[in-house]
């Protein structure tokens, strides 16, 4: 760990019920100051505090709210953010569209009717 002391941190933000495991992202506890990785070498971790367990792929933490999680490079931040969803978006633009048919369609329906009365 002493290999990362001068480097950059890029802070992740940290959801405590679904975290990533990697080895490039690492967990500060805010109490004790341990860090680990998110998945360590050993089957166990605890930090000096015992405010993080880490035991075979599974992660306890007593307070969230005193752990940071953070990468030493912006890629591996990158590429355990959780990508949004397009559904939502293309939902609403099908849905605006078929709207705007729909109404185009009344007002070609209403022009047919005026141009036939007269």
């Amino acid at each position: 760990m002493e290999s990362h002391l001068n480097q950059k941190r890029f802070p992740f933000k940290l959801d405590v019920d679904r975290v990533p495991y990697s080895k490039d992202l690492y967990l500060e506890c805010c109490r004790c100051g341990d860090i680990s990785s998110s998945l360590p070498d050993d089957d166990t971790w605890c930090c000096k505090c015992s405010n993080i367990l880490l035991d075979s792929g599974r992660i306890g933490i007593k307070y969230p709210k005193k752990i940071r999680a953070f990468a030493y490079s912006p890629r591996v931040i990158k590429e355990l953010t959780p990508r949004a969803s397009l559904s939502p978006f293309l939902f609403t633009f099908l849905l605006l569209s078929l709207s705007l048919f729909a109404l185009a369609m009344v007002f070609a329906g209403l022009l047919i009717l005026t141009f036939n009365a007269a």
